[in-house]
């Protein structure tokens, strides 16, 4: 499945995409994974031979998100500092919870806590101040 023109339109110019295919596709000859950890494995190997440096974020549609969580993991077991979005993560620094409340109306406000609180944590790692973000003049202050 190929990314709609909107979401193609919404990356930034020099932003780069790359899309995977499942491996047997189109040569029959070539072996074709029999797991999910395998999958990522091998779509891993290609991510690191285009990109050996991050950041990387990675998503993926239907199977393919799950494909992307498995791709998360083994990064993460390789050591590299790893950043999710989920919907029981609410526990763990590392992972941007997807919000699960009563009030619908307050999903929003829920998730975008969350999120600075996430933002503040990738700026400290990344050895950036999340007070004085480049190209950005913040009026807000992080406590």
């Amino acid at each position: 499945m190929l990314p709609s023109k909107t979401f193609l339109n919404g990356l930034a110019p020099d932003q780069q995409l790359e899309i995977f295919e499942m491996p047997g596709i189109r040569d029959p000859g070539e072996e074709v994974p029999t797991s999910i950890a395998r999958i990522a494995a091998h779509y891993l190997a290609q991510l690191k031979a285009a990109y050996p440096e991050g950041p990387i974020l990675l998503g993926g549609v239907c199977s393919g998100s799950l494909i992307a969580i498995e791709m998360a993991a083994q990064l993460a077991d390789a050591g590299a500092a790893v950043i999710t979005i989920e919907a029981d993560g609410a526990d763990d620094a590392n992972c941007l919870a997807a919000a699960k409340v009563e009030a619908t109306l307050l999903e929003p406000v829920v998730m975008i806590h969350r999120f600075y609180r996430l933002a503040e944590a990738l700026a400290r790692r990344l050895g950036r101040d999340p007070d004085r973000p480049r190209n950005l003049r913040k009026v807000t202050e992080t406590v």
